[in-house]
């Protein structure tokens, strides 16, 4: 019944996407969050996953790159509704295996899906963010090592910010750190992943980013401080 009472006001549009999270909504269902590449980031329903037998739960997972199938609200004036959507079905792209069997690497993946989350505002496309998103996940289930995830988490921040209009790109850097900034800026992910190890500079680097993106948005980031406690505990043991 609420499938049909959807469909009779909506339109038909399949695009590529990234699942950024997922919550409960009632008792058998989920809403996502998903950025696609069609319709930039939309809040999506899909009906019954959460029922042994749902037929869409793989689609609602976060980390996950996938063709989906949504009818999009349409009010009386005709126009698709900014926002709410029903996936009705898709097909799976990747889910990244590599990157979910690591913690270290799984806990990144969902640090970019955040920052990309709260960094931009619903139904605004914009296929340089898609093609971000999906390239840094690519990059981190490859990287080789802690250092190589937490440069491209760092080149991820730094281009989405210049992308969400909050650059930092033209500050001036001392001439100590000029070349790995623009690194970070402009080099292609592999040759950030590449970049060698400096846990100094990558630390005071993360710090900054963490800082610059809670004053923007007025509220903590959650996966850095999973992240940070995650390591504090390892630590003692």
């Amino acid at each position: 019944m609420a499938l049909r009472r959807w469909r009779s006001r909506s339109r038909i549009s399949v695009t590529s996407g990234v699942v950024l999270r997922r919550g409960l909504l009632g008792e058998n269902d989920r809403l996502c969050v998903i950025y696609t590449a069609e319709h930039g980031k939309l809040p999506v329903r899909f009906i019954g996953v959460n029922r042994p037998q749902g037929k869409l739960k793989a689609l609602s997972e976060p980390l996950t790159s996938a063709e989906f199938r949504l009818h999009l609200r349409v009010p009386h004036g005709g126009q698709a509704e900014g926002g709410a959507a029903l996936c009705v079905g898709g097909a799976l792209l990747s889910t990244f295996p590599l990157l979910r069997a690591s913690l270290p690497k799984l806990l990144r993946g969902l640090e970019l899906c955040e920052l990309l989350d709260r960094l931009t505002p619903l139904a605004q496309p914009n296929l340089d963010k898609h093609a971000l998103i999906e390239s840094a996940l690519h990059e981190l289930e490859q990287a080789p090592s802690e250092a190589s995830a937490a440069w491209l988490g760092a080149a991820f921040a730094l281009r989405l910010l210049e992308s969400a209009g909050f650059g930092v790109g033209s500050l001036p850097v001392s001439a100590e750190h000029q070349g790995l900034w623009e690194r970070l800026h402009a080099a292609s992910l592999p040759e950030v992943a590449a970049l060698p190890e400096d846990p100094e500079r990558l630390s005071r680097l993360e710090s900054y980013l963490q800082r610059s993106v809670e004053r923007l948005i007025d509220r903590p980031l959650k996966t850095p401080r999973v992240r940070a406690e995650i390591a504090a505990s390892a630590r003692t043991l």
